[in-house]
């Protein structure tokens, strides 16, 4: 069996991590060996734990390997302490020591503050602030945006916000107001602030999942030119009907790179508390973006046929675009100088990736293939959830029984709170707390009190309760990991490994009979096939 020393970080506290940046930053910090507590929203469709599931999944199937799951609560960045309840506040203040706010709305336009992005951007970051308040965060990671600048022209320093600059849109505006909200959040011990200006895809894939800014430009000139016959238009010249400067400069930043150095910084406290420019040295004119769009629809979108009685000239093409981009116009200004002094101090061993010609089109042609996020994303299997498994052990605020109990028994012998991290679809973090043999409470999320954690994927673990091998055989093969506090590494391997087979035997077996009175027990042990079709049958009392 392997002993890794454990580290006692707690939870990072985050939001919007279902979008684009959110997905590679939870894929980043998991791959660095933070823990996570993701706030997200349910849907019609789709539980909170199905969404972080499928984006999860994609990061698995692209790097092989398989990932730890965050802690996800269920919530809604719009209402007040981001609709938590008690319980769940609770054990964000026992878990988490930091919040980072990555939640936000692109939207540009909005007819009240009641709506976006006035509601996630202002109205969310104040819930956000408040819930940091309420449960004792004192360091916060707030994603802004470059765009703070407004319609100022020369250097924007990164130490400046609200300078009288006027808006070209309401997004700046909520953008301004949001991080004014954080920079005088008093009860906040560090709050550093992170200014990405417009985001494409993956510098090295082209992956996207989102469709703004370059994508939004892409996706009005693919969808236009199947009106007109190819070769017969020029993006260049229609952004000059469109009355854009085809030498004004636009500064995009691929998502990877982005999320590279938010997590560089978060994991580098004498950064904390500093505002960052993640802008490009090398922004594009518009000519070549024009150029780009040109090219891209030409090589990947469908042909015009040159007998379709609809086809268009290119004057009506031009008035179309000028329709639809409306609402971008002040956004395809020229950029100004983005100073990036703390950047530069902090992170320029990350150094910002070239997007060229070939990097672009990259993006382009995938984003086309994929018809701009409307082709159907593919069933995912069903899997086995550890969650649903433990069911009825589960509390995220145990009572103070539980917690006492554990607490008082503190020896090698007898740990009283086993962490258990199963990596994997269905899986999950949590902490077993017993006394004895008995099984107390299930928790989810590692406690930083906790003396081991025994880590497993979900296949193993799916293994274990169908008994198609014993907890020693997979301790044996390396299956299961055990990480230690400097505390309770044993002097004696042999021992510390055998107390903690032990250990995690007696209280999985607790948990079996605790979370499955209700079945029948002739029915139990399940077979290993009803294990991995996730439909179990468990032993009565």
């Amino acid at each position: 069996m392997s002993h890794r020393l454990l580290t006692t970080d707690r939870y990072i506290f985050m939001t919007g991590s279902t979008g684009l940046l959110g997905s590679y930053l939870v894929r980043d910090l998991l791959l660095s060996g933070r823990r996570l507590a993701l706030l997200v929203r349910r849907e019609r469709k789709h539980s909170p734990r199905s969404r972080v599931e499928k984006f999860l999944s994609h990061w698995e199937d692209l790097l092989g390997i398989r990932l730890p799951r965050p802690v996800v609560l269920e919530g809604n960045l719009s209402e007040p302490l981001c609709g938590l309840d008690e319980a769940s506040c609770n054990w964000i203040r026992r878990n988490c020591d930091q919040v980072l706010n990555n939640a936000a709305s692109l939207t540009f336009r909005a007819s009240d503050r009641d709506a976006d992005p006035w509601l996630t951007n202002v109205t969310g970051t104040t819930n956000v602030l408040e819930l940091a308040g309420k449960t004792g965060l004192k360091h916060l990671h707030h994603v802004s945006t470059a765009y703070t600048c407004g319609l100022r022209s020369g250097r924007i320093l990164e130490s400046e916000l609200d300078v009288g600059q006027e808006f070209g849109n309401d997004y700046e505006k909520s953008k301004v107001e949001s991080e004014g909200l954080v920079r005088s959040a008093d009860h906040l011990q560090t709050a550093t602030i992170y200014r990405p200006s417009i985001i494409v895809g993956d510098s090295q894939t082209g992956y996207t999942s989102t469709y703004h800014g370059f994508f939004a430009a892409l996706r009005l000139g693919h969808t236009l030119l199947t009106r007109v016959v190819k070769g017969s238009t020029n993006s260049p010249a229609l952004m000059g009907l469109l009355g854009v400067d085809l030498q004004a400069q636009k500064n995009f930043v691929p998502v990877d790179w982005v999320a590279s150095v938010i997590v560089d910084v978060m994991q580098t406290p004498t950064a904390h508390g500093k505002t960052f420019h993640l802008t490009h040295p090398a922004p594009l004119s518009m000519n070549t973006v024009g150029c780009l769009v040109q090219e891209a629809v030409n090589c990947f979108s469908q042909d015009a046929s040159p007998d379709d009685p609809d086809l268009c000239d290119e004057q009506w093409f031009a008035d179309n675009l000028r329709t639809q981009l409306d609402v971008y116009t002040s956004y395809y200004r020229n950029d100004p100088t983005f100073d990036q002094t703390n950047t530069l101090q902090f992170a320029s061993h990350i150094p910002c990736p070239t997007l060229d010609t070939p990097t672009m089109l990259r993006m382009a042609r995938l984003a086309i293939e994929n018809d701009f996020g409307r082709q159907a994303a593919p069933k995912q299997k069903p899997v086995f959830d550890v969650e649903t498994f433990f069911g009825p052990s589960l509390s995220l605020d145990p009572d103070g029984d539980a917690l006492s109990l554990s607490d008082s028994t503190n020896s090698v012998d007898q740990p009283s709170r086993l962490g258990l991290e199963i990596a994997g679809a269905g899986g999950g973090q949590w902490t077993l707390y017993g006394c004895n043999d008995q099984l107390l409470a299930v928790v989810p999320g590692i406690d930083a009190n906790a003396g081991s954690v025994c880590r497993l994927n979900t296949h193993t673990f799916q293994k274990l309760i169908a008994r198609s091998i014993d907890i020693d055989a997979a301790f044996n093969a390396g299956s299961i990991l055990v990480d230690t506090t400097p505390d309770n590494h044993s002097a004696s391997p042999t021992r510390g490994t055998r107390i903690l087979q032990e250990k995690l035997k007696a209280l999985l077996h607790a948990a079996v009979l605790k979370n499955n009175t209700q079945a029948n027990p002739a029915a139990w042990p399940p077979s290993e096939e009803a294990v991995m079709a996730g439909t179990i049958d468990g032993p009565a009392n």
